[in-house]
């Protein structure tokens, strides 16, 4: 999960995407190593994974997050 100090900048199930800096085409975590040059862009999910449903299924804690899910537009105050 990218943050900013303490504060998380997007929470899944919203999307989180690392580009490579260069080409512009999304890095897959294992090809990522120190020293890569990426950008982390995020965009806002189907409102579909932001019910309850949803949330319990790919939600933070999902993935072993102990945080309240709150969307992309929330956290980049808009």
């Amino acid at each position: 999960m990218p943050k900013k100090g303490d504060t998380p900048l997007c929470i899944t199930p919203d999307l989180i995407a690392v580009l490579d800096l260069e080409t512009g085409f999304p890095i897959t975590t294992e090809r990522i190593k120190y020293g890569s040059r990426v950008m982390v862009v995020a965009f806002p999910c189907n409102e579909k994974w932001r019910t309850e449903k949803g949330i319990e299924t790919v939600g933070p804690g999902y993935f072993g997050y102990d945080v309240e899910y709150k969307t992309v537009e929330e956290l980049q105050g808009k």
